[in-house]
């Protein structure tokens, strides 16, 4: 469990190899400091997983003047802030098959939006070149950024032999993951593929906390996790196993029996 755990968070950590966090958390010092200067006390959470929110102070920030494309922008830029994106590369994702001369001027408005209803609140979109980023304050917190720290916490717990340390960090995962990456995001390939990328990650991370929990004896710990993790990810066996495994340690043997004909019948419709 652990190893494959840790290939589960080497591929959450590099959601478009954009993803950049050290131990804690904290984000670097934004290329334009007059603006996180100015701000730098600013309380910023933005929140991806579910419905996309940005809170500053505790307040959220009222987004609802933007247009849907610089919301889309907005959100596209969240999921790996303090990092350039090539222009070309957010055009092809938000705008798939439009040539770049008309995409490229719709980004444009797009970011100028965006800069209107973000900037006064440490919140800075940057361009260098062919290049956007956006730029938060050292304080801000983004829950994908948290989730896949946390990740990384959980795999080096696991080489380390720390069950409690790699129990805390993925039960912290699970917290996180409320829901789908950006529920309100229309369907595109490029998210499509990083949703599926994250609920797998999620699954993978409650797989792994049921083995831990069914090893120092949380039956009902163990259970309700790995319950999870079929919620998420039904293809993965390892969670069906364990939920059985845990019916007959109870002696349940007719419910093992039952969790094993349904793991079968899954796996028969996935053609596995």
């Amino acid at each position: 469990i652990s190893g494959t755990t840790a290939v589960d968070a080497h591929s959450a950590r590099t959601l478009m190899s954009a993803l950049a966090t050290d131990a804690t958390t904290d984000y670097a010092v934004p290329r334009v400091a007059s603006v996180a200067a100015a701000l730098a006390d600013s309380a910023v959470t933005i929140t991806c997983f579910g419905k996309f929110q940005v809170h500053v102070d505790g307040m959220p920030l009222d987004l609802s003047g933007l247009r849907p494309q610089a919301r889309n922008v907005l959100q596209l830029l969240a999921l790996a802030p303090n990092r350039d994106h090539r222009c070309e590369f957010l055009e092809d994702v938000l705008w798939p098959g439009v040539a770049h001369s008309v995409a490229g001027h719709r980004l444009q408005v797009a970011i100028s939006s965006v800069r209107s209803a973000v900037d006064a609140h440490g919140i800075s979109i940057e361009r260098i070149g062919d290049r956007y980023r956006m730029s938060l304050p050292a304080s801000a917190h983004v829950d994908i950024v948290a989730f896949d720290d946390l990740l990384s916490k959980a795999s080096v717990s696991a080489a380390q032999g720390d069950t409690g340390g790699r129990i805390a960090a993925r039960k912290q995962v699970l917290d996180l993951y409320t829901d789908d990456l950006l529920t309100g995001f229309p369907s595109m390939d490029h998210i499509d593929a990083e949703r599926g990328r994250y609920r797998r990650g999620a699954a993978a991370a409650a797989a792994a906390l049921a083995y831990d929990y069914q090893g120092i004896g949380e039956g009902d710990l163990a259970m309700k996790a790995a319950r999870r993790s079929v919620e998420l990810n039904p293809e993965d066996e390892t969670p069906w196993l364990i939920i059985a495994d845990l019916h007959d340690a109870a002696g349940d043997h007719v419910g093992a029996e039952h969790i094993r004909r349904e793991h079968a019948q899954i796996q028969a419709e996935l053609g596995a």
